[in-house]
C-alpha cells in the first residue's frame, strides 16, 4: 500500500498555464487555522502572521522564475531558558521551477548540474505558492533562538574553564558522590 503524503497546511496552487508573457504579482496571507498548523509543523509556540508577495514570470525554456518577499511574526522557544522569543521575519527570496526532467526533454540538458539549487518541480502544471512560502519560513527561522542576554551557564559541569576538561571529567561532576 502506498503512503500518501499529507496535504500542505498552507496550499495555494498556481496554474502555470495561466502565465502569459507578462509577470504576475500575487500576495497571499495564511488564515488562522493555517497559521496554527504551520506553527505545529515547525515547532513554534505561535505563528501570528504569514504573508508572501510573489512576482511570477516565465524564465528560460519551460522554467518559471519567482521573486518573493516573506513577512511573518512567530514565537519560538529559547534554547537556553525555554522562554518565548519573538521572531520578526522580513526576507526576500528567489525560486526557479521547471517541469520534471522527463517532461522537459532536451531542455533538461540546459540545466547546469553544478548550480547551487536545481529547479523545483512543477507538478501537474502547478506550483504551490503556499508551500513555497512555508518552506521559505522554515529557512528563515533561527534554528537556535536565544532570548536577549541568555547564556548557557556551564559552571558546575566541568566545562567552565574554556572547554579544556575531558568529557569524562565533565560527566563525573554529574554523578552523585558516594560517602
Amino acid at each position: 500500500m502506498t503512503k500518501m503524503s499529507p496535504e500542505p497546511e498552507f496550499s495555494r496552487p498556481f496554474d502555470v498555464a495561466t502565465l502569459g508573457p507578462d509577470a504576475v504579482a500575487l500576495t497571499l496571507a495564511a488564515e488562522p487555522k493555517e497559521l496554527k498548523a504551520l506553527a505545529r509543523r515547525f515547532g513554534l509556540k505561535d505563528l501570528s502572521s504569514l504573508t508572501a508577495a510573489f512576482r511570477i514570470r516565465r524564465g528560460h525554456g519551460s522554467e518559471v522564475e519567482i521573486d518573493g518577499k516573506l513577512k511573518a511574526r512567530a514565537t519560538q522557544t529559547c534554547v537556553v531558558t525555554l522562554e518565548p522569543v519573538e521572531a520578526v521575519i522580513d526576507e526576500a527570496f528567489a525560486l526557479v521551477y521547471a517541469p520534471p526532467s522527463d517532461e522537459r526533454g532536451s531542455e533538461a540538458d540546459d540545466i547546469d548540474p553544478d548550480a547551487a539549487d536545481p529547479p523545483e518541480p512543477i507538478l501537474d502544471g502547478k506550483i504551490d505558492l503556499g508551500e513555497a512560502a512555508a518552506e521559505q519560513l522554515s529557512l528563515s527561522l533561527d534554528p537556535y533562538p536565544r532570548k536577549a542576554g541568555a547564556a548557557f551557564d556551564a559552571e558546575g559541569l566541568g566545562v567552565a574553564d574554556g572547554g579544556r576538561t575531558s568529557p569524562f571529567e565533565a560527566l563525573a561532576v554529574l554523578k552523585p558522590k558516594v560517602k
